[in-house]
């Protein structure tokens, strides 16, 4: 039997950008106005940060402990603590819109942008692989073999490291360039 759901049964917004159901059956709708969550009889707005709930959500990714990640439109990352979701990330610090978002059995974080790269959270720390890893000239056979087999996660790029921050001032400020190992 199939529903339709939309503005008229509590939708905010019919532009649904990304779905998730978590592990104990609530589903995570994001919109282009912003996320909202449905319990099976009706959808609650969730405001992210402290900023407004009137940001686009483009991606949402659950761990094995049930944290929720929610990327967005304007480049930022939010996690869930508790009731409320606090910035990883502040707007425009990915550099662009965040598409997917998923876990390596490492526990790095991976985040791909529209136009900002493959970007890795680990140990609360961002890095940004090289723009083009396929490209990437390295001296490390693993890099090669991996570069040719198109298996790009599981080798070590060179990175850009940076650090989260609340400002929005441009990455430039925020990143170094680091050699991985």
């Amino acid at each position: 039997d199939a529903h339709s759901f939309d503005t008229s049964s509590g939708l905010r917004d019919s532009r649904i950008r990304t779905l998730h159901e978590d592990h104990a059956g609530v589903l995570w709708v994001g919109t282009g106005v912003g996320l909202q969550r449905f319990d099976g009889s009706r959808f609650e707005a969730v405001q992210l940060g402290t900023g407004s709930a009137d940001v686009t959500v483009t991606a949402i990714h659950e761990d094995t402990d049930g944290t929720l990640w929610m990327g967005t439109g304007t480049g930022a990352l939010y996690r869930s603590t508790g009731d409320h979701f606090d910035a990883v990330a502040e707007p425009g610090h990915l550099g662009s819109i965040v598409r997917a978002l998923t876990r390596d059995r490492d526990g790095s974080l991976w985040i791909g942008t529209n136009a900002g790269g493959l970007v890795r959270w680990q140990n609360g720390k961002f890095s940004t692989l090289a723009s083009n890893l396929f490209a990437y000239r390295s001296t490390d056979p693993r890099a090669r073999r991996a570069a040719r087999s198109r298996r790009s996660v599981g080798w070590r790029a060179r990175a850009t490291a940076c650090t989260p921050t609340t400002s929005t001032s441009t990455r430039s400020s925020m990143c170094a360039t680091t050699s991985e190992r």
